[in-house]
Parts: C-alpha cells; structure tokens; sequence
C-alpha cells in the first residue's frame, strides 16, 4: 500500500520523489470540506536524520484532494503508516520497513520493482519520467476541459511549484506538443492521398 501510494502522488501530482519523502503527515488534510496535500520547503529540517536529505526544489503550494484521493490517503494514515516501526514517533508520511524516513534510493527501488514485474517498462520508467507524464496528464485534461494555453501555463507553473511567468513548463509540455505535432502531420498526410 505505501509503493502504491508512492506512485500515486508521483502520478497524481508530478511530485519529485524528494518532494513526496519530505511530507510531513500534517501535510495532509483529508477531512473537511476541503481536502488537500500541502507541498512545504523544509530545507535543514531538523527532524531529517537522513545522509542525503531529500529536498523540495520547488516552491510551497496546497492542491485540493478528490473525495477518492483523500480516502486513499486516509486510509494510509490511519491503516497503514502506524505499522512501521517509530512511525509515531516521526512527522514524516512515508518510511521504510525498518520505520525510517524512506530515502531517495528506495524511493527509486519502488518505480523498480514494477519494471522488474513489467520488463517493457525498462529503461523508461522512473520517478522522474512519471513527472513528465503527469504533465502530458495535465494536458489532456486541459484541452478536454478547453482550457486556452495560457491558463495552462500558468496552472502548470503553480502545480508544479514554479514561479507563475516560467518557462520550465515548455520542457515537461514538448512531449505533449511533440506527439500532437505527429498526429497533425498525419492528418495532413491523409488529406493529401485521399
């Protein structure tokens, strides 16, 4: 449940791994009339023991939370986080088997274990690419809703915790542009031989 959760906010919210392993339970907010997980820089957080402390590189924001994200993320906190040992003694949401904070190294050895399960997947999954995948997500889900490209713009600087006038977006979108750039193309192909 806690790998599944992983990718879940991996997938769900384009974190970093650095950025989920920095959660702190309080981050979390499933209750009420509006749930959501709020993203807090933490650099020289005093309560991280860890030999390479993960970090968020990107600014603080709050995203609201689905009714069914909420749940999922209830359930973790109270089914299965208090499981591992010293969970609650620790601020931390995700720890490892032995109760410590996860580190960066197992964090990958997640996205690891479904590529050995699924060997189609090597060389091309990571945590990392899940961000970019995220964002293709993102996309889709704006062009269905009609969102102009600017708002998209913006949208995506916020939740990806760049600053709002960023152009760091135009690098996690040009997998989405490039794919449509194709699709265009063979429409155009077509239009010529029909």
């Amino acid at each position: 449940f806690r790998n599944w959760i992983i990718i879940l906010l991996l997938l769900t919210f384009g974190y970093r791994r650095g950025e989920i392993l920095k959660l702190y339970v309080s981050d979390v907010n499933v209750k009420g009339r509006s749930p959501s997980i709020n993203l807090v820089r933490r650099p020289g957080d005093v309560n991280d023991s860890r030999a390479e402390e993960p970090s968020a590189k990107t600014l603080g924001r709050q995203i609201p939370l689905t009714p069914e994200m909420a749940r999922a993320l209830d359930l973790f906190i109270v089914y299965h986080r208090p499981q591992f040992p010293n969970a609650d003694m620790s601020p931390f949401l995700i720890f490892s088997q032995e109760g410590n904070p996860l580190a960066l190294r197992s964090a990958n050895s997640v996205v690891e274990r479904i590529v050995s399960a699924f060997p189609e997947f090597e060389g091309i999954l990571t945590p990392h690419v899940l961000r970019y995948t995220y964002n293709d997500m993102l996309d889709e889900a704006a062009q269905k809703s009609g969102v102009d490209g600017e708002t998209l713009k913006s949208a995506r600087n916020y939740l990806n915790g760049w600053a709002i006038t960023s152009d760091q977006g135009s690098l996690y979108a040009r997998r989405a542009i490039e794919e449509r750039a194709r699709e265009i193309s063979l429409l155009h192909q077509r239009s010529l031989f029909s």
